[in-house]
């Protein structure tokens, strides 16, 4: 995740839109000392992260190790994928945006080529990646208003969606997370600005058609290009997509509780339903949301940081709420400070989760795997990558 230091730590988590800079780690792969045994036949990539510099990272499945080292990231990592080959998004705030395709081989990674998201000299900070083919993908870039289409082939930008229209009374759109399904991309909109982040400007989700790559107008009875408005604020982290709607976390104003929460956007209709849970029941900003099945979501729920701009956030929790019974059904996992990453569900169905531990607290860091079903953990000792992990790809 983004980060920043000084007074706009929780800005720069709000807005995933700062990262600090540092050096890339050496390219060489190489093995992270004593393999450690996985019981699932999952592959897990790991960016890790101290925000001042970073490392990819893969747990292997039939090694089975930890390799580390695997190409070349910065503080801010993301990764996705692109048919069989990963795709890391790196970011250092004015510095560096590329984007890296590797080729992957037994649990290894290949750089192939590597290019440049930005349009024209503005600063990208790319937060997703979705595949629309085989060779072309669609991008955000959240330090502005437009996304990109991306060429994987030839590692470069073929076009530019503009989001220009969508951005409100905010300096930029600030396109973050897509999904997508047979026809449509979601793109939520943070529509967030560093010197007002106090005052409650509303997210949006952005619908664009998958054929023609074009923005759709979601209201045609108003003369202007329309997105489905959400009831509340900063649309943050991962979305859940299923059976037809889409669950957005909204986190509104990191210091102030009762003004966030999960919003349930109907994509049949293009219309928000409701709110499904406030951030007051979920004793925290939303952050994450993976969906576990037509019932149960995954959220990860951060409490509130201090009202001082520094970052001192009591804790965060790995909580399952039920959508029929409309309540916290149970906690899976609860950490000081600010430590989850987004979950992630492998092939066989386990759910595996960052820990960035605490260099305060002498906790360590550790990538965990969880029981679907009940939450419980598979494996109380984890898998350590070395630098806390960052953001986790599966497969």
């Amino acid at each position: 995740m983004g980060h920043r230091s000084g007074t706009l730590v929780a800005a720069a988590i709000a807005l995933h839109l700062h990262a600090c800079g540092g050096s890339s780690p050496s390219s060489d792969a190489g093995l992270d000392g004593p393999c450690v045994a996985l019981s699932a036949p999952t592959t897990l990539y790991v960016s890790s992260s101290d925000y001042e510099s970073g490392e990819l990272c893969a747990i292997a499945t039939t090694g089975p190790c930890v390799r580390r080292g695997l190409g070349p990231v910065t503080g801010d990592t993301l990764l996705a994928w692109h048919g069989a080959r990963v795709v890391a998004m790196t970011y250092t705030q004015r510095v560096r945006d590329e984007l890296h395709v590797f080729d992957v081989a037994e649990n290894s990674l290949t750089l192939r080529r590597s290019g440049s998201p930005r349009r024209a000299d503005r600063e990208a900070n790319v937060r997703a990646y979705v595949a629309l083919d085989d060779r072309l993908a669609l991008f955000s870039r959240n330090a502005e208003s437009s996304l990109g289409v991306w060429d994987v082939e030839e590692a470069r930008v073929v076009a530019d969606v503009d989001l220009s229209m969508l951005r409100g009374a905010s300096p930029e759109a600030s396109p973050y997370a897509i999904v997508t399904d047979a026809t449509h991309a979601f793109v939520t909109l943070q529509r967030l600005d560093l010197a007002r982040l106090s005052e409650r400007v509303r997210g949006a989700v952005a619908v664009v058609d998958l054929q023609s790559r074009a923005l759709m107008d979601v209201d045609p009875s108003t003369p202007t290009i329309d997105a489905i408005e959400l009831p509340l604020g900063n649309p943050f982290g991962q979305p859940a997509l299923h059976d037809g709607v889409l669950d957005v976390p909204c986190a509104g104003a990191l210091d102030v509780l009762g003004d966030g929460g999960v919003v349930r956007v109907n994509t049949r209709t293009l219309v928000v339903e409701r709110t499904l849970v406030d951030e007051l029941t979920l004793r925290g900003n939303p952050l994450h949301i993976l969906s576990l099945d037509s019932d149960r979501l995954l959220i990860v729920v951060m409490t509130e940081p201090t009202r001082d701009g520094q970052m001192r956030v009591a804790a965060t929790r790995l909580v399952e709420w039920s959508v029929t019974q409309q309540r916290l059904t149970r906690t899976w996992y609860e950490v000081p400070e600010y430590a989850l990453t987004a979950p992630v569900r492998g092939s066989d169905g386990v759910i595996y989760v960052g820990d960035r531990g605490s260099e305060g607290l002498r906790r360590p860091s550790r990538v965990l795997a969880f029981n679907a079903h009940d939450g419980s953990l598979r494996d109380a000792t984890g898998w350590s990558v070395g630098l806390p992990p960052y953001h986790l790809l599966a497969r």
